[in-house]
């Protein structure tokens, strides 16, 4: 449906150019002022969210339309999407054009694991199934429209039907029961018990999950060719041998940070003083593409000097859809970003945090791991100061890495190393936004996210004198529900829970002030969650336990006037070493 009109969302205004409508949700293909192509959907509210819940709505999730900003208003909430890619499902899957069984329990996973993970946000969300709502790219599929729970009118969410629909590019008949159902020529035998159940009201979605998983692993299991096996052969074994030993000889002579990875045509064409010092970039050298492909998780460092008024980048880069993510120095800031063809997006940037300055030597380290958003940590040599960050979540897999710079800036060393997640999870992480870390002192980002995995839940936190901020906002959830915990300025706690609002709350008895050092502990006691605020010699407890709730996992909502700090049970740690 055409449309030329345009509107407003916060300080912002757009141009329509076409809507989409799904219910009560609306999708606008819409131009900023800049010329920007955008996809803006529109929620309308029932009733308004819990305070600041809106920002939880930024959700980065890979089989969801990738979220670059939030804009609530009164009765309604606007989602900034680049623009959309792929074809809905209901165009590419039909009777004359069903799915290979396999991929179509590829599919009905990651749509069936993404409804889990929706539910189990801090603002807990749905979406549905309907092929309307599904767009798939390359065999990926992502959810359009997205629904608030007990916030917005609920959508069928479909899921029972999507197997079927898959296998058959049908629905089952009116009246027709499962078992019926599912005796159809396009259905393999082996998969109907499992098509028959997930149609059937008695099995739950995480079950048919489940058996999703095991049925993908025994049709990779059949596929798989029978091991060969080759008699030893002992000329194969010295070459191995000799292999191993001129790897480790030239890991000890060259170490491994600064070690430039090239393939054998190249590194006949590189100098040798370039691996050695990196690449200057000037007018007739303007980028570096890392000669291999990044296709694991990898873990890419070096360092860098920048020139001002000269941009410099770190992009991973997949060619095929033309998609890049990475960082990039522009003014004095450390910007993330993310592009679509000619379009870019800043995610996140250090602007009030960390100035990047001419001449200095900074170091990066960026952490790919497939299906888990990028990381970054960018510090300056010889700093205890560090920025790090958190970007989307790539939908794509095989990337290159592409180093650019303007004149005078220099590349100084780099490197890609296979990333093993062999430490053990960190007890705290940033989730979302930036930080800058000095020591065990967090300075936080604007709409920063820092979550608490495990006990000891508790840390202390500074707000700057005069800050007419709420103390804290937290987010507690047990696995199954989440309340968000409020410390106001009126000195009150508060439990909020998405479906009821308020549900409870408890007057410290003293006025909290800003500019000291301000303490949170929160654990499960025998009674129900206890929760405990300090400040100085003041102190508060309050044991919550209308209804049983076991606290697993605690986020943080920080913005840029808050400072975290470890309790002395409990040191905040990221997945980043602390840069020497």
């Amino acid at each position: 449906m055409k449309e030329t009109h345009g509107f407003s969302a916060g300080d912002r205004r757009f141009q329509v150019k076409d809507v989409f409508r799904f219910g009560s949700n609306q999708l606008f293909q819409a131009e900023t002022g800049d010329g920007t192509v955008v996809y803006v959907q529109e929620i309308p509210l029932r009733k308004p969210l819990p305070p600041r819940a809106a920002s939880a709505l930024k959700v980065d999730l890979r089989h969801v339309s990738s979220i670059l900003d939030v804009i609530y208003e009164k009765q309604r909430v606007k989602l900034i999407h680049p623009p959309l890619r792929g074809d809905p499902l209901s165009t590419v899957v039909s009777e004359k054009a069903p799915m290979k069984p396999l991929l179509a329990l590829e599919v009905c996973r990651k749509l069936l694991s993404t409804l889990e993970e929706l539910e189990e946000q801090s603002l807990p969300l749905a979406s549905t199934c309907d092929p309307r709502n599904v767009c798939l790219e390359n065999g990926e599929p992502y959810f359009l429209f997205l629904w608030i729970k007990g916030y917005t009118e609920p959508p069928e969410e479909k899921w029972r039907e999507l197997l079927f629909f898959l296998l058959t590019g049908g629905f089952p008949k009116k009246g027709e029961g499962p078992d019926k159902a599912v005796v159809h020529e396009r259905i393999p035998e082996p998969l109907r018990a499992l098509v028959a159940d997930s149609l059937n009201p008695k099995h739950s979605r995480k079950e048919i999950l489940k058996r999703v998983q095991e049925e993908i692993l025994r049709m990779k299991r059949e596929q798989e060719p029978p091991p060969k096996r080759t008699p030893a052969n002992p000329l194969m074994r010295w070459k191995k041998g000799l292999l191993a030993a001129a790897i480790s000889l030239a890991l000890l002579a060259g170490g491994i940070y600064g070690i430039w990875t090239l393939s054998e045509s190249q590194a006949k064409e590189q100098p040798d003083d370039m691996q050695r010092a990196g690449i200057s970039f000037d007018d007739r050298r303007q980028e570096y593409v890392w000669p291999e492909k990044i296709q694991g998780a990898s873990l890419i460092r070096g360092s860098f000097i920048p020139r001002k008024g000269q941009p410099f980048s770190v992009m991973l880069t997949n060619r095929e859809y033309r998609n890049s993510y990475g960082f990039s120095v522009d003014e004095g800031r450390l910007l993330v970003l993310m592009s679509s063809p000619d379009i870019w997006y800043s995610l996140v940037d250090s602007e009030g945090m960390l100035s990047v300055e001419e001449g200095s030597v900074y170091n990066f380290e960026i952490t790919y791991i497939p299906d888990k958003p990028i990381r970054y940590s960018i510090w300056k040599k010889d700093d205890t100061r560090r920025w790090v960050a958190v970007g989307n979540t790539p939908a794509e897999h095989n990337f290159q890495i592409h180093f650019q710079g303007g004149e005078g800036t220099k590349l100084l060393r780099s490197e890609v190393i296979a990333y093993g997640e062999r430490e053990k999870k960190s007890s705290w992480q940033l989730s979302q936004g930036s930080a800058l870390i000095q020591g065990d002192r967090w300075k936080m980002g604007r709409s920063s996210r820092v979550r608490v995995n495990k006990a000891p839940y508790s840390f202390r936190f500074l707000r700057p004198e005069g800050d007419a901020s709420d103390p804290v906002q937290l987010v507690l959830s047990s696995g199954e529900s989440n309340l968000l915990l409020v410390w106001g300025r009126d000195g009150y706690l508060r439990l909020y829970e998405n479906d009821e609002g308020e549900i409870a709350s408890s007057r410290v008895g003293w006025d909290w002030e800003p500019g000291r050092e301000s303490t949170v502990v929160l654990s499960n006691a025998s009674g129900g969650l206890r929760i405990s605020v300090m400040q100085g010699s003041r102190s508060h407890v309050w044991v919550y336990d209308d209804r049983p709730f076991e606290l697993q996992q605690v986020i943080v909502a920080g913005d840029d006037r808050m400072e975290l700090i470890p309790s002395s049970s409990g040191r905040i740690v990221d997945s980043y070493p602390v840069p020497r």
